[in-house]
């Protein structure tokens, strides 16, 4: 307050008080997010199905009360746990595009000028969006908490672990300056006290990171596929080693592919899990060690498998996953088209499998006849052998034909390396240029982006 006297004994103790007092709010908060995670992991999953039906017909009402494009859309409509589903399949899928010609009318009416939470996704692909998050605290469970929390008891057995993260966070330059190259806050569950940056990694600060992480000594690590195989080649290459033993790892973010994790797994001498999921908060998927199989967990949104022609997959089948959150209702996320492909692999308990994570719609190469060739099928089915000597790759595309394709390698690559990965593209009628580089661009969130497609 302005009106304090800041030298009083009576304001300090006031202060004091002051921060007990959110020292013990913070602490309940804790506390009742604990005991929602230990109620909702003891239910069976058979009963899964019926909760979601609630979470949804909740996220429909708060969506009709507040939101003024859904109010006209389901005007009229008694939204029940019986036909919330059928209510949904009628209403119309939407992209971001569509979200930001829709505009304010899409947020919950008492987002203000002063809402504090805002996101920020799609800088990657070309899409950039920022929508308000958060929304009636009331709604239901925490499901980002009581995901993670589930996914660490797989992983590890609890979730009272130590865990640190590989991530593209910025370091203010002073830190830089003194060789801290991440990112430290007082929570560690979910995303783990310490942040390693991908910005910053490379042979010269390796060894920093190396340093800190076996003082720090986290149980489990989560992070992008890419930092991670940056960090385990650094690791190979340099004469030190880890001096504690990790009980997992998961990936996250970015495309994974199994033999990438496998080369983690033998670096690092633990499992390898995968995790799907983005900035809207509307699926939360996993993956097993050595599975391709996806499980996307019903609590945490509605997941469907949607064709070209605007039905719903068969099993073997594949689609876009379009989703329906219930993390967020200031602006919520309904029938929301992430621009992946999966095939649809069935449910169980309102679980959905996804056989195969394919990756992004647009992530294919035009070749000399003009043909799409999905590079999921085309590189990541293929089993290269290159994989194992290939620190980190990209291709660029101007030209239908034509591909560019810079790699970093390793030091066990060879002529024989080369061959294969021109004899991969030639069977797809390509021609390519092969420039080896010291390191592959990163995108300002640290990420690494494979394909950059000029052809529109």
């Amino acid at each position: 307050s302005p009106y304090l006297n800041t030298n009083s004994d009576m304001s300090k103790d006031f202060k004091n008080d002051m921060k007990i007092l959110n020292d013990i709010k913070e602490h309940i908060s804790d506390l009742l997010i604990k005991l929602q995670i230990g109620y909702y992991s003891r239910i069976d999953e058979t009963h899964y199905s019926a909760i979601q039906r609630q979470f949804l017909a909740k996220q429909l009402k708060l969506a009709k009360k507040y939101v003024p494009f859904y109010q006209k859309l389901l005007k009229g409509k008694n939204i029940t746990e019986n036909n919330c589903f059928e209510i949904l399949s009628n209403l119309p899928i939407l992209d971001k595009k569509a979200l930001k010609e829709i505009g304010k009318d899409a947020y919950a009416s008492y987002v203000d000028t002063n809402w504090q939470i805002w996101h920020n996704t799609g800088g990657s692909t070309g899409q950039p969006f920022n929508f308000p998050a958060g929304g009636n605290s009331k709604f239901n469970l925490p499901g980002e908490l009581f995901c993670q929390a589930s996914l660490y008891k797989r992983m590890a057995g609890t979730y009272n672990l130590n865990i640190a993260s590989i991530d593209g966070s910025r370091v203010p330059d002073e830190e830089i300056n003194k060789n801290i190259f991440w990112t430290e806050n007082k929570k560690n569950f979910p995303y783990g006290n310490i942040h390693f940056s991908t910005l910053y990694l490379n042979k010269n600060t390796f060894p920093y990171y190396l340093a800190k992480l076996n003082k720090i000594k986290p149980d489990v690590m989560r992070g992008y596929p890419s930092g991670f195989l940056e960090f385990a080649s650094l690791l190979q290459e340099s004469e030190h080693k880890l001096d504690f033993h990790l009980k997992s790892i998961y990936l996250t973010s970015e495309n994974i592919i199994q033999e990438q994790s496998d080369y983690i797994a033998s670096i690092f001498g633990c499992k390898v899990w995968g995790q799907y999921g983005h900035s809207e908060a509307s699926i939360f998927a996993v993956k097993a060690p050595n599975e391709t199989t996806y499980e996307c967990h019903p609590l945490y949104g509605i997941t469907e498998i949607i064709k070209e022609d605007g039905t719903h997959a068969k099993k073997g089948e594949t689609g876009e996953i379009v989703v329906t959150g219930f993390q967020y209702s200031a602006m919520p996320f309904i029938r929301y088209r992430t621009g992946d492909i999966a095939e649809f692999g069935g449910t169980r308990n309102g679980i959905v499998i996804l056989k195969q994570l394919l990756g992004r719609s647009r992530d294919y190469i035009i070749n000399k006849s003009g043909e799409k060739v999905f590079l999921v099928g085309l590189i990541f089915g293929g089993h290269l052998k290159a994989f194992n000597v290939i620190d980190g790759w990209q291709i660029i595309q101007n030209v239908p034909g034509l591909l560019s394709v810079n790699i970093k390698k390793s030091h066990s690559y060879t002529t024989d390396t080369e061959k294969e990965i021109i004899r991969l593209f030639a069977s797809k009628d390509f021609n390519i240029t092969i420039k080896y580089i010291d390191a592959i661009p990163k995108t300002i969130r640290g990420k690494q982006q494979f394909l950059i497609q000029n052809i529109r």
